[in-house]
């Protein structure tokens, strides 16, 4: 996804031309010049300003600033392409800022805590461990971490989270386990994690230990590169699928529109299914959608699926 973006660069200049290069499609070369006459031709101590040459790129010139002198701006001429710095030629440090169309890609990104007290290690015998899970969502599919928390010694703790390189995630920045070492004491940690989205010409489907299975990772993306009509014909084929990864990773725009599709395309052979979910999901709208519609229709929907739903959910149905 291509959008426009601040860039900031870094550089030093003195008495020589210097490049200044953001990437391999955006450069220009600053050349120090008379602050008099645009002399290329100066000496250290006379005043000078800066001329723009071969430019290379579609970019657009915000400001010049002394990095050591914050918000410290350096008069800026489009048309002559000459910074007015008049100041006594010398080595200097500058940031040039500008703004650029940078390829951005999409992911998703999600954090949890995890709050462990120290009593669950405090009488653990050296080298025995506890097990448990990060669950990253209410769904019982793929979707959370095995952990262990692990008493090395008398003093000393470690957290170890499983995360196959296989699956691409990364875990606080990293593939692969996690392990984080200290000594006995409450365990407060911020875990992030971050799925890439594979892009692909065909539909393709994310499958990997942690995350959901089935869902249109084509469709999601279409939807994070605001592409509606790409993405009302797959909430269509695949709503319920759409919702719930929606609701996994905590997208809200895709959760409203895949929940919004999932009302509309309520009928006799899902509305068990897509009640199942909304409680799981506990999401209101749907719940009530799907109670008008099976209060309405009754007789048209199959007893045995009727009979499979939970007592919490015929309650709020026939009862409520």
């Amino acid at each position: 996804m291509s959008l426009k973006s601040t860039q900031i660069q870094t550089f030093n200049i003195a008495h020589a031309k210097t490049k200044v290069k953001f990437s391999e499609n955006i450069e220009m070369d600053f050349v120090p010049i008379d602050a008099r006459n645009r002399s290329r031709t100066v000496n250290y101590g006379e005043s000078v300003n800066y001329f723009i040459e071969n430019v290379k790129g579609d970019f657009e010139i915000l400001k010049l600033e002394h990095a050591d002198v914050v918000n410290t701006r350096v008069l800026y001429s489009n048309d002559s392409k000459i910074f007015y710095t008049d100041l006594p030629l010398k080595d200097r440090t500058f940031e040039l800022h500008i703004m650029a169309n940078v390829d951005f890609q999409p992911v998703v990104s999600i954090t949890r805590r995890l709050q462990i007290p120290k009593e669950r290690f405090e009488y653990l015998e050296p080298n025995q461990m506890f097990i448990d899970y990060i669950v990253l969502s209410n769904s019982s599919k793929n979707v959370s971490y095995k952990f262990y928390g692990k008493k090395i010694d008398k003093e000393n703790i470690e957290i170890h989270i499983e995360n196959p390189t296989s699956t691409g995630v990364k875990l606080n920045g990293k593939t692969g386990d996690f392990h984080y070492t200290t000594k006995l004491q409450d365990i407060d940690l911020m875990l992030s994690f971050i799925f890439e989205i594979p892009h692909s010409d065909e539909q393709t489907s994310v499958e990997c230990e942690s995350r959901p299975e089935s869902i249109s990772s084509t469709a999601a993306l279409d939807f994070l590169n605001e592409k509606p009509s790409q993405v009302s014909t797959a909430i269509v084929q695949n709503e319920l699928d759409l919702f719930c990864f929606a609701d996994e990773w905590d997208i809200s725009s895709l959760i409203e529109a895949s929940n919004h599709k999932c009302q509309e395309n309520i009928d006799e052979s899902n509305v068990c299914k897509t009640i199942e979910l909304a409680f799981e999901k506990d999401s209101v709208g749907t719940k009530n959608a799907c109670k008008k519609f099976i209060l309405e229709n009754k007789a048209k929907i199959s007893t045995a699926e009727l009979g499979k739903l939970s007592q919490e959910i015929l309650s709020y149905v026939f009862c409520l």
